[in-house]
């Protein structure tokens, strides 16, 4: 899986790892073979989660997920035989976390460079993608629709953008209790609840 993601992905997208909070870590091709429940060769472009996983196989093995609350995936089991790409998968906020340090090539990729990948957490909202760095506070903000390689990081030039992403971001930090992982921030940083945009 790791050689066909390399040579299908992330040649042109930065983070080659399912590991980064880059695109290269998060636009991994994934393939299913079930020959009694898939037509053969079909390709579907609709952004599937890890989350998702599980509500599908529920669903494939007769679980009713539609009704439940406390799953986070979305069933895609009845678009394994379709090119159409659904757009409650593309309409949805998808997020990203990847609190860990991870060094090497194992998991970083041919392209490593000293550092590895860095403990981030990430949300895409419409064609926007905001990453957030635990151990500098960072921030960055792309375009996907114009920039998918991640080249050009708006955080100072989109703050409306920046900030609806930072509020789903934080949000969806406090539902998760993310106290438990969030290295200590520092004292000058202007702060609402885990994390905000300096003021």
């Amino acid at each position: 899986m790791v050689k066909y993601c390399q040579v299908l992905v992330a040649l042109s997208l930065p983070g080659l790892s399912g590991c980064s909070n880059y695109e290269g870590g998060n636009r991994v091709p994934g393939v299913v073979k079930w020959p009694a429940g898939i037509t053969a060769n079909i390709t579907n472009t609709a952004p599937v989660m890890i989350e998702d996983i599980y509500s599908t196989v529920l669903s494939v093995a007769g679980v009713n997920v539609e009704q439940r609350d406390d799953i986070d995936g979305m069933d895609w089991s009845k678009f394994f035989s379709s090119k159409q790409v659904p757009e409650i998968f593309t309409n949805r906020s998808q997020f990203f976390a990847m609190p860990y340090q991870f060094e090497g090539t194992f998991y970083n990729g041919a392209d490593f460079i000293e550092g590895g990948v860095e403990p981030a957490i990430s949300v895409i909202s419409d064609k926007w993608k905001l990453i957030y760095f635990f151990t500098d506070e960072r921030f960055e903000l792309y375009n996907l629709a114009d920039d998918r390689a991640e080249q050009v990081n708006l955080i100072n030039q989109q703050p409306v953008q920046a900030q609806r992403l930072v509020t789903l971001l934080d949000s969806k930090m406090k539902q998760h209790n993310f106290e438990d992982i969030m290295p200590k921030r520092s004292n000058n940083a202007h702060n609402i609840g885990y994390i905000s945009l300096a003021v």
